[in-house]
């Protein structure tokens, strides 16, 4: 059997190249904890509310309680089977279906970026003193939106609204 020719150069040398492997080890592991960072940094979280029961103004609107903003890329409401595509097609729906709600809303439709710790009212309907906006929103309605961060990660928010805050 050949004698093993340890010197100091092979030990030195193979110090050198263990320690070049742990080394990139901890980069890599490195380099994913930056990328978690970045990316929990920006973290858009979508949330549903309601507000204004019994004070004549009812409304449903979406927040983002996130630490960053949330690029909307789909919205589908839902309501007893009736898909509408945008809340202004909603909006015209529920003014055919009772013409005494004073309704607003705004345009929640793809491409629209929503900043963190904002609010956007989805629809709402002023001197309703009757509730008469809650009682359509708690019968079969769901409400459906895709979002995503600065970075592509998708999400998706669906409910159906059970108006708790509303009253």
């Amino acid at each position: 059997m050949p004698k093993a020719n340890w010197n100091s150069d092979k030990i030195l040398s193979i110090s050198a190249m263990f320690i070049s492997v742990l080394t990139l080890m901890v980069f890599i592991y490195q380099t994913r904890l930056i990328r978690k960072q970045q990316y929990l940094s920006v973290y858009p979280y979508m949330t549903y509310g309601a507000g204004g029961g019994g004070t004549g103004e009812n409304k449903l609107h979406l927040s983002n309680t996130g630490i960053g903003p949330a690029l909307i890329k789909d919205v589908e409401i839902t309501y007893k089977e009736n898909k509408f595509d945008y809340v202004f097609e909603f909006a015209d729906f529920l003014k055919l279906k009772d013409s005494t709600l004073n309704l607003y809303y705004s345009d929640i439709t793809s491409g629209l970026l929503i900043p963190a710790d904002e609010r956007q009212t989805i629809i709402g309907s002023v001197n309703d003193n009757n509730d008469k906006l809650y009682n359509i929103l708690t019968d079969d309605f769901q409400l459906r939106i895709q979002y995503e961060s600065i970075y592509g990660e998708k999400w998706t928010v669906k409910s159906s609204v059970e108006m708790n805050g509303f009253g």
